[in-house]
């Protein structure tokens, strides 16, 4: 994760990267040919540098749950991956990352240590928090964090992308 966001962060001089950009990175180990398991749809938007790593780190723990025991342990398994930014005074981006396909999740299952490192992350490191809901069809985390720190980050032209 760490490399993946270094590399990224090279190639721009360390200004930053678009959110639709570190996502499709973070998930080019589960891509086979021609096959898409991951859709992601959301504003372009620029991501400054301070915010990339942590991002990074919380993406990747994601998808290795997602391979070990998720949506990505699976052959029919998929992951949509959607976010907004909020026009209100915080100006917010709410990012949902919902697994579908894979194992049923039995409820009332537990959060472990990737849990507790992806709330730390997003709460000490981008100012925001995390839900997570074990749903039997699949496990959604929803993310918020602040960009009011986030000079650098801005709205670029939108588009989906699929990883």
């Amino acid at each position: 994760a760490l490399a993946i966001a270094h590399d990224l962060l090279t190639q721009t001089r360390w200004i930053g990267i678009g959110l639709n950009e570190l996502l499709a990175a973070v998930l080019v180990p589960y891509r086979s040919a021609g096959e898409s398991r991951a859709t992601i749809s959301g504003p372009s938007i620029l991501l400054p540098a301070r915010a990339v790593v942590p991002l990074s780190m919380v993406l990747h723990e994601m998808t290795t749950n997602a391979a070990k025991s998720g949506a990505l342990s699976t052959r029919r398994g998929t992951i949509d991956i959607t976010w907004q930014v909020s026009d209100s005074g915080d100006r917010s981006v709410e990012l949902v990352w919902q697994e579908r396909r894979g194992p049923v999740v039995k409820p009332g299952a537990s959060a472990g240590f990737g849990t507790k490192l992806i709330d730390r992350a997003i709460s000490h490191d981008l100012d925001g928090r995390t839900k997570i809901d074990f749903d039997p069809a699949g496990v959604r985390w929803t993310i918020t964090f602040s960009t009011g720190g986030f000079a650098g980050l801005r709205e670029m032209a939108s588009g989906p992308v699929i990883a």
